[in-house]
This record gives structure tokens, C-alpha cells and sequence, in this order.
């Protein structure tokens, strides 16, 4: 690619990304949703809308994140079982985390870097953050960049690197059990970590993280979203009715 074309897309890039982001700071102010009251919200919107310029500027990044967002033709395990692990997981874990009041201490808590509405938001406005951005943003993150980067590492140097032809061969040729395991505990780690969770608390963030990588390597990122998304949605609903019932 010559200077003047990397010039070019770069420009488009930006141009792109700056029109999609005005576009969501017109619509936040018109439906009164209030992610640009939260830094958190603002970040959210960077990341989301560099995310789509990125895609739609670029075509061969477009055409193999396309490749990776279904991976199965099997609709009802694609759609269904991720809402349907959402909902184990958080019936399973708001159990666990009243355990202690039965013994007269505080509820297991969540990570303290886990987002925590300031009731700015609108509840719509919460519902789109929480349900649909960040799970969107956090799987493309977590799940995605490290494994399409991995793979276009590993493909490029396997001809010079007998790590890199051994890593390329086992992980995405053979899928090896022990090279795929490793993937999956190794983002799923990072994934926790970025909560800041604690001792009891880890396995809330761990957990999940693995249930949504091997979600994303069997039936595509878009299962992994799903799961992600049915997640945080069912996290209040399934919270109240626990704690009516314990």
C-alpha cells in the first residue's frame, strides 16, 4: 500500500468515526439516554464506534470479522443455548453469593471495577449500555482481537518461528485440546482481572469469561455477545427474585 492510499483510508477512518460518534452524541441528546453524563458511557462510544469505522473501512478486516461472528448453521444452539447459560450461570452465582448472610455476614459482592450505574442514565439508556454495549465491546475485545490477531501472528512468522509454526499448527490447524485450553483459560483470566474482582469473587467474572470463549470458538462471536448480553440483562432480575426467595 502506497503512503498516499495509507493517507487516504486513514483519512476515511476518521472521518467515518467522527460522523458515527456525532451522530450517537445527537441521538443521546435527543432520547435523553445520558451515556455522555458518564465517563464510562464516553468511553463505551469511542470504543464502540472505532470498532464499526475500523469494519467498515476496512474490507479484509470486515470480511474475516464476518467470518468469525456465526460459526454454526444450528440456530437453536447459536440463539439458545447462550441465553440459556446466561441464566444457569446467574441463578447458580446470586445463590452462592447469599451464602454468607446465612451466616450472618455481608453478601459476596461484585468486582470493584465492575460498572455501577450513578442513576444518571435513563433506564433505557442503562439497559443499552450494560446489555448491548459493553458485551458487544468486551467480547470483540476479549475474545476476537486476541484470537484473529493470534492466528494472523502466528500464520505470518510460522515460516521463520518454530514456536510460531508449532502455536499456528496445534491452536488453529489442530486444534489442539491443551494449545485451545490454554486460549481459553489465558483471555478468560484477563477478562476476570479487568473486574478487579476479589478472592470469593473471582469465579462471577473467570467463569463466565470461559463459558463465552468456548461459545465464541464452537458457534461464533455472535453467541459469545448473546451470552454476554443475556448475562448482564438477567444480573437484576435474577438478583431481586433471589433475594425475595433466600
Amino acid at each position: 500500500m502506497s503512503f498516499m492510499n495509507m493517507i487516504l483510508r486513514g483519512s476515511i477512518l476518521v472521518i467515518v468515526w467522527v460522523c458515527m460518534f456525532a451522530f450517537l452524541i445527537c441521538g443521546d441528546k435527543f432520547l435523553g439516554l445520558g451515556f455522555f453524563k458518564l465517563s464510562f458511557g464516553v468511553e463505551s462510544l469511542i470504543l464502540l464506534t472505532l470498532f464499526f469505522a475500523f469494519l467498515i473501512t476496512i474490507p479484509k478486516l470486515r470480511s474475516d470479522f464476518a467470518g468469525y461472528f456465526y460459526l454454526s448453521n444450528k440456530k437453536r444452539l447459536t440463539i439458545g443455548l447462550p441465553i440459556l447459560l446466561a441464566l444457569g450461570m446467574q441463578v447458580a452465582f446470586n445463590f452462592v453469593r447469599f451464602i454468607p448472610t446465612w451466616m450472618g455476614s455481608e453478601m459476596i459482592g461484585g468486582g470493584s471495577a465492575q460498572f455501577n450505574t450513578p442513576g444518571v442514565l435513563s433506564e433505557i439508556g442503562e439497559r443499552i449500555l450494560v446489555s448491548i454495549i459493553v458485551p458487544f465491546n468486551e467480547e470483540f475485545v476479549f475474545r476476537y482481537v486476541p484470537y484473529a490477531v493470534l492466528l494472523w501472528l502466528a500464520n505470518n512468522a510460522k515460516e521463520y518461528s518454530n514456536v510460531s509454526n508449532k502455536l499456528y499448527f496445534n491452536l488453529f490447524v489442530e486444534k489442539n485440546t491443551k494449545y485451545v485450553w490454554a486460549w481459553i483459560l489465558s483471555t478468560s483470566f484477563v477478562f476476570a482481572m479487568i473486574h478487579e474482582p476479589s478472592i470469593l469473587n473471582f469465579l462471577f467474572y473467570f467463569i463466565p469469561g470461559i463459558v463465552y470463549a468456548i461459545l465464541f470458538l464452537k458457534y461464533g462471536l455472535f453467541s459469545a455477545i448473546l451470552a454476554h448480553s443475556s448475562y448482564n440483562l438477567f444480573s437484576g432480575i435474577i438478583f431481586e427474585m433471589m433475594k425475595r426467595i433466600l
